[in-house]
């Protein structure tokens, strides 16, 4: 830049409006002058510093390389020769001067092999073509061009002699017009240099021609032969001829291939059409009849049915003997007499006011009934959980309420000195987690006993219990990623686990043996009765010794029973010492109708034939034999729809007569094929109930707000298998979502889990075609089995297939 600033400046006389300062910054460069030792290193330096190379910055090459050898000689700099001797070995060309195998092994053949003549015409091509675009290093250092070279190898070996380079060079001129002739012929954009393959059938073929124009001219005319030998040489160089030649060839190839394939393909598709009708012949002659049908599906819903009926007898007489949760009134007038049994053994009665109740009157209640449990025995202890400070309360609520528990224990006659300080760790949770690491807590006793049990108990004598650990937000009960808990609600749950190695500390030093009894007597639980689910999975574990629980649940909490009925449900479920197998054992008639059949072709999948998707991708489309198939696998479909129409997936239902109300939106369901969200995954509500009684062995399923019953055939006595009529309940005191309001549009930003009130008057008005509409969420309980709806969502239920590497509009 700076020599072609200068030359500017003197060809417009500039010198003397330049500073002078500036001026003596520039210089100019005639030539620079290196010393070097040997012919390698000159090489190396100027190899590819030519014009072509410059303006291109095309690679080097064999013939760059050359060209610096050359110049050097020329320029008085020595012979290569007598410099460097190893020419023919192009090991030794590539070591010294630092280039690849193959570029050394074509510089050796231009310099030794090669004849000199056919390299001055090379290099002229090259010099005014490229290389790139013209013929490859492969073709030279194979030795193609090379002087007593032959293609007479393979299937031509016999004409070897016929097809060997010689001294007058006419073979090898031949090829290289041949190449020269391709290139110049060729659209730039559609040029392509020419390999050692490419070449190889080059010479064959110019060696052939050769050949025929020496046995032409043993039968031809002596005046007439010059003529045609150049007219036909013309035509060789130009390449029609060897075009016509290739292009016969290659269609003769081509056809042998297409029959071949076709015959392949007409054996392939004989054979897999006698094994598809092969096996329609076996199934046609198990198929059972549709009473036969009606009657293996009544008998799988019976015993289905009787199952589920000796679950949940075994869950009632399980927690008759291990648990308890007992609804009471506000007042709890009948709480002590359920009780008063349990004396003379350990009882570890339970007050969790993490979150102190906001109900004055039950509170009161709950203590007062505490401090008569606690009269009952010396191995009776009480554990009250202080609440903690959160967002929702204030820090003068927070030493009032304390104060109030305080003073209600010593007024019942109970100890306050043995203060416990629960610790607690965080270990899966990060650091957005605010929870305090401790929480304040009590051992009580009444004191009219002085030799109480559970004064050897761990945190009682050392004031401290824990860490044990906190669940993650993202597991707490009753919410998901719509219904963020609260400040309050993300204190007062600490998890199962938690609670498990509550009760295992309090135990922790008590002298218990395997006779005793341990009472769990939860006054006043949590909101979801963590201390009892903790109680019943360890008994269902088997974890140390059996830990009876009793709970005092109110109303509005009455949801934790069926919970804790589910755990005891499932682990009867999952037992096989304990249940029956979840599917009925076949009778001899029916196992010999359910049979798996032998088949060739066909698949057996859920009782059922399924016709191999593969086959239809066996045969390219558009072929006879992909027809055939079609037509094999509408016969399939036409003889087993029941096969080939799978149970209704994502965008075969709808959601559901939900929006008809436009100040709430109602749980109504109107048809087995409206849709449902279960555990995410939506689906319609038959297929769900076909889920349930396969994977849980639920067969009696109550849909609440709705009636239930099983759908008849058109004959209106057999029922139809997994199909249901459903309609709502005549009664109008159904579940109907209401979101709570937005709030008055002030500076706090509505939470996304309120956006729906926005709607609040239109809601009649929502959303709902094929690519989305309004789904209820539910849950199911198992004992007894009962479907719930928890809240509507909106949900994508459209279903589309996208082929690979493809887009689509999806606003189209």
């Amino acid at each position: 830049m700076c020599l072609i600033a200068l030359q500017g400046i003197r060809e417009f006389k500039l010198e003397s409006a330049i500073v002078h300062r500036v001026k003596a910054s520039f210089a100019t460069i005639h030539a620079s002058f290196i010393s070097f030792k040997d012919v390698r290193a000159q090489v190396n330096a100027n190899r590819g510093a030519s014009f072509v190379s410059t303006q291109t910055r095309v690679r080097p090459n064999a013939f760059h390389f050359r060209r610096q050898v050359l110049i050097l000689q020329r320029a008085g700099a020595g012979s290569a020769e007598r410099q460097f001797n190893d020419w023919e070995q192009s090991t030794s060309i590539a070591r010294a001067f630092s280039i690849g195998r193959t570029e050394a092994e074509a510089v050796s053949a231009l310099m030794t092999k090669v004849q000199k003549e056919v390299v001055e015409r090379l290099c002229a091509a090259v010099k005014s073509r490229g290389m790139a675009k013209l013929l490859t290093h492969d073709l030279l250092s194979k030795g193609l061009l090379n002087l007593a070279w032959t293609s007479g190898i393979g299937p031509t070996e016999a004409w070897k002699e016929e097809l060997r380079n010689r001294d007058d060079g006419v073979l090898v001129n031949l090829v290289v017009d041949r190449i020269v002739g391709d290139h110049d012929k060729a659209l730039p954009t559609m040029r392509k240099a020419v390999n050692f393959k490419e070449g190889l059938l080059l010479h064959q073929a110019a060696g052939l021609f050769l050949h025929f124009l020496r046995a032409l001219q043993g039968v031809s005319p002596a005046g007439s032969f010059t003529d045609a030998r150049s007219k036909l040489e013309d035509q060789f160089r130009q390449g029609p001829f060897f075009a016509q030649i290739e292009c016969t060839l290659r269609s003769e190839k081509e056809a042998k291939e297409q029959l071949l394939q076709k015959q392949l393909r007409e054996a392939d598709l004989n054979t897999v059409a006698a094994q598809v009708l092969s096996d329609f012949a076996v199934l046609e002659k198990m198929a059972p009849g549709p009473t036969r049908q009606a009657e293996e599906h009544a008998l799988d819903m019976k015993y289905l049915r009787d199952r589920q009926a000796k679950g949940q007898e075994y869950v009632e007489d399980w927690l008759s003997k291990n648990a308890s949760l007992v609804q009471v009134a506000e007042s709890m007038d009948t709480a002590v007499g359920e009780f008063l049994k349990f004396k003379e053994q350990y009882i570890i009665c339970t007050v969790d006011t993490t979150v102190f109740p906001a109900n004055a009157s039950y509170i009161a209640a709950a203590l007062k009934n505490f401090c008569t449990f606690l009269s009952m025995g010396s191995t009776t202890v009480g554990f009250v959980l202080f609440p903690v400070y959160q967002s929702q309360t204030s820090e003068q609520a927070l030493v009032k309420h304390r104060h109030q528990l305080e003073l209600a224990l010593l007024k019942g006659g109970l100890s306050v000195i043995n203060s416990v300080q629960v610790l607690y760790t965080k270990p899966e949770s990060g650091a957005s987690d605010k929870r305090a690491l401790a929480q304040p807590a009590m051992a009580t006793f009444h004191s009219h006993f002085s030799d109480h049990a559970f004064l050897k108990s761990k945190p009682v004598r050392t004031g401290t219990l824990g860490p044990v650990p906190l669940i993650k937000f993202s597991e707490l009960l009753g919410f998901d990623d719509v219904s963020k808990p609260g400040a309050s609600a993300r204190v007062e749950q600490k998890g199962v686990p938690c609670h498990e190695e509550m009760i295992q500390s309090l135990l922790d030093g008590v002298p218990i043996d395997d006779k005793d009894t341990v009472i769990l007597l939860d006054v006043v639980p949590n909101r979801f009765s963590e201390f009892g689910r903790a109680a019943v999975n360890m008994n269902l574990r088997g974890d140390g010794p059996t830990v009876h629980y009793f709970g005092l649940i109110q109303q509005e909490y009455k949801t934790n029973l069926t919970a804790v009925k589910s755990m005891v449900y499932k682990k009867w479920d999952e037992d096989t010492n304990l249940s029956p197998p979840k599917t009925r054992p076949l009778r001899e008639s029916s196992a010999a109708a359910a049979a798996v059949p032998s088949l060739d072709i066909l698949a057996w999948a859920n009782d059922r034939p399924v016709f191999p998707a593969v086959l239809l991708t066996k045969f390219p489309e558009g072929t006879a034999e992909h027809a055939r198939m079609l037509e094999l696998k509408k016969d399939f479909d036409e003889k087993y729809p029941e096969a080939s129409q799978p149970p209704p997936a994502v965008g075969s239902g709808r959601a559901g007569d939900a929006k008809s109300e436009t100040h709430g939106i109602p749980w109504r369901l109107t048809s087995d094929f409206d849709l449902v969200s279960y555990k995410k995954v939506i689906m319609p509500l038959c297929q769900l109930l076909r889920k349930l009684a396969i994977d849980q062995g639920l067969s009696e399923i109550e849909v609440c707000d709705h009636v239930l019953k099983p759908r008849l055939a058109e004959d209106g006595v057999l029922p139809i298998c997994f199909r249901y009529v459903i309609a709502p309940v005549e009664s109008k005191a159904t579940n109907v979502f209401k979101p709570q309001p937005a709030g008055d549009g002030g500076s706090d930003p509505v939470r996304h889990q309120t956006l729906g009130s926005s709607l609040a008057g239109n809601f009649d008005k929502l959303i709902g075609n094929k690519r989305a509409s309004l789904v209820w969420e539910v849950d199911i309980e198992t004992s007894p089995g009962r479907l719930v709806a928890t809240k509507p969502k909106i949900y994508l239920t459209c279903g589309f297939r996208l082929p690979s590497k493809s887009w689509v509009n999806l606003s189209a």
